[in-house]
């Protein structure tokens, strides 16, 4: 079914589908360069064992030698000086540390450090701090609930606490990685004018231009093209969709209005992600009804919603 309502809806899509990809490598960018899933880790690990227990437990040698390099996310600024100031500033800003604990070294480290027999590693004239005290409390707890336990079972015990409060993590990173695309998709939109309304209204009344747009858009769920060469795939595309500043300011605060309401569209629909735009993409380009070979949530629309996936994992 050829109809140019549906035409703009897959112009509209597309358009979508390349700046979500965007997006989510910009997020993973900065993630990485800031260390924001080592900080949100040691946040959690913070959150758990205490200040002073997770300090211990990032100095570990199981733990620290995970690091890429010994940089953490938090470093004791306010007794450095100089150099050493700078050097903890940079740390700071920029950590190292793991981004990934397994529960089990975790368990086998705290152990370690609890045990009397560790006691050694802590410092034998060390007064028990109430991190230790809660960590104790946490150990009598579980021999408690299973008398005769042994070490490797304590350990396992320790592994799936510490599995349970890394779920809230995990929750804290997501809500915060929402956010940094959310500012993500309204620096795109805005600089590069992506009103939705605007880019409609040109594919309407374009109808070479929608006809282009809809062609390539279906091509890519036809053909299965590589998500990791979308973007230059459709370079040659975009440079001609009005996404750009190159009809000049809005000369009127009704055009300003409507361009906003555009903007904020937009910025939703890179929210969502490149996996939900690809998906659609495939249904819709079904009911064009150019492509036998796309039928809904079949070959063509998950071939390339699990593209776009293994494209936003590629880059974390």
């Amino acid at each position: 079914m050829n109809s140019p309502m549906i035409d703009v809806a897959i112009g509209l899509i597309f358009v979508y589908v390349v700046l979500s990809l965007l997006a989510s490598s910009i997020q993973e960018w900065i993630a990485s360069l800031l260390g924001l899933r080592s900080r949100n880790l040691y946040r959690g690990v913070r959150r758990l064992l205490g200040v002073d227990m997770a300090k211990e437990v990032y100095e570990h040698p199981m733990i620290r030698r995970l690091a890429k390099k010994d940089r953490w996310p938090v470093q004791d600024v306010a007794g450095a000086k100089g150099w050493r100031w700078l050097k903890a500033k940079w740390d700071r800003l920029f950590p190292k540390a793991p981004s990934y604990i397994d529960s089990r070294t975790l368990g086998t480290v705290l152990m370690v450090l609890v045990d009397p027999k560790g006691a050694s590693q802590r410092g034998d004239d060390q007064e028990e701090d109430a991190d230790s005290t809660d960590i104790h409390q946490i150990l009598e707890a579980i021999r408690q609930r299973t008398p005769d336990i042994s070490e490797s079972q304590t350990v396992a015990e320790l592994a799936e606490w510490f599995d349970e409060g890394m779920k809230r993590v995990s929750g804290w990173y997501k809500r915060k990685a929402k956010l940094l695309i959310f500012g993500i998709a309204t620096v795109i939109t805005v600089v590069g004018n992506a009103s939705t309304i605007h880019i409609a209204e040109k594919l309407w009344i374009d109808d070479a231009l929608r006809s282009v747009v809809a062609e390539e858009a279906t091509a890519l769920v036809q053909d299965g093209v590589s998500p990791d060469s979308v973007q230059a795939h459709l370079s040659s595309t975009l440079e001609s969709l009005p996404i750009w500043w190159n009809d000049g300011l809005p000369d009127s605060w009704g055009e300003w209005a409507k361009s906003a309401a555009g903007w904020f569209i937009t910025i939703a629909a890179i929210s969502l992600g490149a996996p939900f735009w690809f998906d659609l993409l495939g249904r819709v380009a079904h009911l064009k009804g150019s492509g036998g070979q796309v039928k809904g949530r079949g070959q063509g629309g998950n071939s390339a919603g699990r593209g776009a996936r293994r494209a936003e994992e590629k880059t974390a």
